[in-house]
């Protein structure tokens, strides 16, 4: 989430008077979104939330997966400035996040709000 503030398009670092080269804060929003993109895919594509209970601590996973998916989905609203091209492939990966946080959903509250944020915002 380092990048986070890069992701924002052009003109609206303009508005704030940010003095980054554009050149540098394009290539770290690119890199931001290359390391979120790769969290949706260290998961199956069929959510197993029982399982993913027995091996791991939920709340990390959790997290980590709200914040990729919230990172790619600002990327698709923002037209795909940073990584054109790539759009079907980023949105398969937003709706398996969707669908892991949906199962996980079912027994923390934290997932539920993580769940019905992102499924609002991509839809």
């Amino acid at each position: 989430m380092l990048g986070r503030p890069r992701l924002d398009r052009e003109e609206v670092r303009r508005q704030r008077g940010a003095m980054e080269k554009s050149i540098i804060s394009h290539e770290i929003a690119a890199e931001a979104l290359e390391a979120a993109i790769h969290i949706p895919k260290l998961i199956s594509e069929r959510p197993d939330a029982v399982c993913l209970y027995k091996i791991c601590q939920w709340w990390r996973i959790l997290h980590y997966m709200k914040q990729a998916t919230t990172t790619i989905l600002l990327e698709l609203s923002f037209d795909r400035v940073h990584i054109p091209g790539r759009d079907e492939y980023m949105l398969q990966l937003t709706k398996r996040s969707v669908q892991w946080l949906y199962s996980l959903a079912e027994r923390s509250i934290a997932s539920r709000r993580a769940w019905q944020f992102c499924d609002t915002t991509l839809r």
